[in-house]
């Protein structure tokens, strides 16, 4: 009985009877059966509380029975509708013996919280465990097809229709036509619609519906008349969507013959029907008709209100527009964004004799704004200014603009009409000067802010004539600013130069002329100039350290950057996070990954941007599971990964060679926290597929991503060429490099790598040649290697330094005793004839190499950059001698950082 009743309540979806009946029922001692289980959980899937199914389920797992298959279902839905798939699939994986009502609920939970590609996987899954899906499926997964994104997938699922069979079911046939629609899919939506043997009115609902929202209203047109001659009945769904056809003057006549067929069983009460016939002779410029059909409405909505406010706005009847809005209020119909944007529109057009009253409504729809919690709305504080604007209310127009936390340019552009400004831009000083309007101080200084581009360099240049022949004077203010917008504007030898006119120079001064080297990457001029500081005695604040720490990290200064720690050190500034983030990225680049981690553990205060720059450190290294170690401890502590974090966890999959991994986080970033992946995104995955030797998966991301593919990404898949030596691929992939940049050498040098790898000496000799007949790579190439506090440079085939005659000694050592210590490198060789094979020899890093080497004492790690990419010859040398000297020898090139140590690289040899 109690099962019975229990069942009962749980079919009519009385839950609190139900879980009553439940309670009752335990207390007496009586044993339930699966089946009410089921019931119970399916009553708190349809409630606002998910705590008694998770006591249900608690119940379930604690009887030590296996998990029947209808309360396992129940309870998949459950977790699945409360938006707790990951619960949900746990328990699914827990069901003895699933059934497709099963896989259904789990496909169908995802799809509907819009884990569209998860869904996908799941009808895969169920299809290889040889379960068929059936129309449920089906039907479940395609309104999760909405955008011409999803289309491809939307077609593979069209396809499993057809093998399963349910190609006659008109359900599914509709749903996969509305599906067709939304993705943009006209004539396969077409294609379908003519196959159909059977159809019924949403049937051609449907596919009316997918002409008029992809732009094609004469062919929707055609397909009512032949659905009313094939007998079909149309529906009111049919005409609002027929009618949403007809938008402008030319097609007025139309919409009234639809009005029509409309009217005997149009009743005053259907409301859709009769907002889209208001719009549609709104749009069709019959405001006569418009206004018949809004006052002939006995029942209206917020809709029908703001379609005829926006028809009187359009059709320029203003004090109309203004008059319905107050009727609107009176009849306590609540306005919306879209009615404010109307009425405020209306008012700022209203600027006749009557305009104090206009301003006075204008005023009362501001409250209403505010009232409604909608004062941070951009585009409703843009149309509030324009009001009062138009208004001359000058004061409140500048209050709004203050408030709006989110400005964009039209709020400054309308700002800026009414000569209230705080920020300028270049047209705006023209403007002020062709009306005879000069400019103050603040005026020249709002400009110089303003200007952050290459491209207003000469207007910033202008200005600063004007403030050397005005009556202001270069003080500290108008410097700081005229310095910034040289940095901005790329001009950092015109920013040098007001440095060092200022007579007056604070600590800010110093340190937006160190940031700004650091920031154009003269790096040596930076910590040239934090010296010049520190010898005046102006100390440094934690922005100074920030920006000098920065240099060091990318010159690979590690003495320098260590003497400033122990500097800072029992300060407090080490456990400013900022700080803090700054020598941890500088002990990373200089190579000191034990520094690194040892500096980590021991912060107080972390940050995402503090375990973004450890995954970031270890990643780079090659040191690919420390990388992902951290990423798990991360989301153990609650830190919330951002896109910078996701760059570094996503190469570390590729260096671990985890593609399934790295797949899932790429979808998982977008899909669950909603960060839209970048192209940097999307060139880590193509690298993780091309290390895994998936070029034609990486291919079809290439087609796929919304984005242009850039050199790095083809730079990318050469390197995944030359580790699986495809030449047939990586000639293709130099080609597409070549258009973008015919003057980078750097293509021209890896497709050389791949002809090396392939054993085509010949063809790499001549892709090198080719280049340095085009000028390119001939005196560019410069290694650099920092020792004694000293940076030495060595360019390809430069002879200069003073110590040629020892380095080339070395050189000549080092190649003997790897051509006697391994065999590999003796038929490289062997390979080059000798021209060639000395040309290898004066490459810049091999130089850097054996300067180090006869420099340093042995065991000292080297710390090597270079401004081009390392060839595959030089990369081999250098690993070699790292195993024959012992040396752990860090070499960063353009692309990324090769921690060599034993003769193994960070980058498993692809890069």
């Amino acid at each position: 009985m109690w099962n019975h009743m229990i069942k009962a309540y749980g079919t009519l979806g009385y839950a609190y009877e139900a879980f009553q009946c439940f309670d009752h029922m335990q207390m007496e001692g009586v044993l339930p059966d699966m089946f009410v289980y089921a019931s119970l959980l399916s009553t708190s899937a349809t409630r606002s509380t998910i705590i008694r199914g998770q006591q249900i389920h608690s119940i379930i797992t604690n009887c030590g029975i296996p998990m029947d298959v209808v309360a396992g279902t129940a309870l998949v839905n459950m977790y699945g509708k409360f938006g707790r798939l990951k619960d949900a699939v746990n328990v699914f994986y827990t069901i003895d013996k699933c059934d497709i009502a099963a896989w259904n609920a789990l496909i169908a939970n995802h799809a509907q919280q819009g884990h569209v590609q998860d869904s996908l996987e799941f009808l895969t899954l169920l299809q290889n465990q040889e379960v068929s899906p059936n129309k449920v499926t089906f039907m479940s997964i395609l309104p999760a097809f909405v955008d011409s994104s999803a289309a491809f997938c939307g077609m593979e699922v069209h396809d499993l229709v057809l093998k399963y069979g349910f190609e006659s079911d008109l359900n599914l046939a509709n749903a996969l036509l509305s599906m067709y629609g939304k993705c943009g899919r006209v004539e396969d939506g077409l294609m379908l619609f003519d196959s159909m043997p059977e159809k019924n009115t949403l049937t051609w609902t449907v596919t009316v519906q997918c002409l008029v929202q992809n732009g094609d209203s004469n062919n929707a047109l055609l397909l009512f008349n032949q659905m009313q001659n094939e007998g079909a009945v149309p529906d009111s769904v049919t005409y609002i969507n027929m009618l949403s056809a007809f938008s402008d003057q030319d097609s007025l006549v139309q919409g009234k013959i639809f009005h029509a067929l409309l009217i005997p069983g149009l009743g005053k009460k259907d409301i859709e029907l009769n907002n889209a016939l208001l719009n549609m002779y709104s749009k069709c410029g019959s405001l006569e008709t418009a206004e018949s059909i809004f006052n002939g409405m006995v029942e209206r909505s917020v809709i029908s209100w703001n379609a005829m406010i926006y028809a009187y706005v359009q059709h320029e009847q203003n004090h109309s527009a203004i008059q319905l809005f107050t009727d609107m209020v009176s009849q306590n119909e609540a306005p919306d964004r879209v009615t404010f944007l109307s009425v405020l529109s209306a008012c700022a057009q209203e600027t006749g004799p009557q305009s104090f009253r206009v301003l006075e409504k204008a005023m009362d729809v501001h409250s209403m704004v505010v009232h409604y919690g909608m004062e941070t709305d951009v585009v409703l504080g843009n149309t509030l200014i324009l009001v009062y604007g138009k208004h001359k209310a000058l004061q409140d127009a500048q209050g709004v603009f203050e408030s709006l936390s989110d400005r964009n340019v039209v709020s400054w552009n309308i700002i800026i009409v009414e000569k209230v400004q705080d920020r300028k831009a270049s047209e705006i000083l023209s403007q002020m000067l062709e009306e005879g309007v000069m400019p103050n101080r603040n005026t020249i200084t709002s400009i110089l802010t303003a200007c952050k581009h290459s491209s207003l360099l000469t207007f910033g240049k202008d200005t600063h004539a004007r403030i050397s022949v005005s009556m202001y004077g270069l003080d500290t203010v108008t410097g700081n600013r005229l310095i910034d917008m040289y940095l901005n504007c790329g001009s950092v030898s015109c920013a040098q130069e007001v440095f060092n006119c200022l007579l007056d120079r604070d600590i800010i001064i110093w340190t937006q002329m160190i940031g700004g080297y650091v920031n154009w990457r003269q790096n040596k001029l930076a910590l040239n100039l934090f010296d010049r500081m520190q010898q005046e005695s102006l100390g440094m604040d934690r922005v100074t350290l920030i920006c000098i720490l920065s240099a060091c990290a990318s010159c690979s200064a590690l003495a320098k950057g260590k003497s400033l720690h122990a500097c800072i050190s029992g300060s407090g500034l080490e456990h400013d996070v900022a700080v803090g983030n700054a020598l941890l990225n500088m002990y990373g680049k200089c190579g000191n990954m034990r520094e690194a981690h040892t500096f980590f553990s021991q912060m107080a205060v972390t940050d995402v941007v503090s375990w973004s720059s450890m995954i970031a450190n270890y990643a780079q290294h090659g040191h690919s599971k420390n990388a992902l170690q951290v990423f798990d401890e991360m989301q153990h502590q609650n830190v919330v990964p951002d896109q910078i974090t996701f760059l570094s966890v996503l190469s570390a999959f590729s260096h671990a060679g985890r593609v399934v991994e790295g797949c899932y986080w790429f979808r998982y970033m977008k899909q669950s926290l909603g960060i839209e992946p970048t192209l940097d995104h999307y060139n880590c995955m193509i690298n993780l597929l091309g290390r895994a030797g998936m070029l034609t998966e990486a291919e079809e991301m290439i087609r796929d991503m919304p984005f242009e593919a850039d050199i790095i990404t083809w730079m990318t898949l050469l390197g995944a060429s030359r580790f699986h030596v495809d030449v047939v691929r990586g000639e293709q992939y130099a080609r597409e490099a070549f258009r973008l940049n015919p003057l980078d050498p750097a293509p021209y040098v890896m497709l050389s790598n791949i002809y090396f790898s392939a054993g085509r000496e010949e063809q790499a000799v001549k892709v090198i040649t080719e280049m340095k007949e085009m000028g390119m790579g001939q005196g560019k190439f410069c290694s650099f290697i920092q020792i004694g506090g000293k940076v030495h440079k060595f360019y390809d085939n430069d002879f200069s330094h003073p110590q040629r005659e020892q380095i080339h000694s070395e050189l000549q050592l080092l190649t003997r005793r790897l051509v006697e210590a391994n065999d590999t490198y003796s038929k490289i060789l062997l390979l080059k004839n000798d021209e060639f094979r000395q040309n290898l020899l004066n490459h810049g890093e091999k130089w850097a190499l054996a300067f180090g080497i006869i420099s340093t004492p042995l065991g000292t790690t080297l710390v090597i950059s270079k401004d081009s990419e390392i060839c595959f010859d030089c990369h081999t040398f250098i690993k070699l001698v790292s195993q024959i000297t012992g040396r752990e020898i860090i070499l960063k090139d353009l692309r990324q950082s090769h921690y060599i140590h034993d003769g193994v690289c960070s980058c498993g040899d692809l890069w």
